[in-house]
């Protein structure tokens, strides 16, 4: 999913069952990837 990543964004994101990209929009190249917990 491309948005722009912000502090608040990031500290709202919870556990998926599925991974999952942020990309950010404005920053090119600059992603977080979210993995279920089972992967950490």
């Amino acid at each position: 999913m491309k948005t722009k990543l912000t502090e608040k964004l990031l500290k709202s994101i919870s556990p998926a069952d599925k991974p999952f990209e942020l990309i950010d929009d404005t920053l090119p190249g600059f992603l977080v990837r979210r993995r279920p917990p089972q992967f950490e």
